[in-house]
């Protein structure tokens, strides 16, 4: 069962990151230091 839908959008894209924002996506905390330098992760339950 689908639990939710998860993204990773480079950080310069800010147009993605404010529309998935404004979807109801949160941005995933825990991954490492080094994927946080270029990319951020967000999810949204289903």
């Amino acid at each position: 069962m689908l639990k939710a839908i998860v993204v990773d959008t480079p950080l310069i894209n800010k147009q993605a990151i404010t529309f998935y924002e404004k979807s109801g996506f949160v941005k995933v905390l825990g991954l490492s230091e080094e994927f946080y330098k270029t990319w951020t992760r967000m999810s949204k339950p289903v």
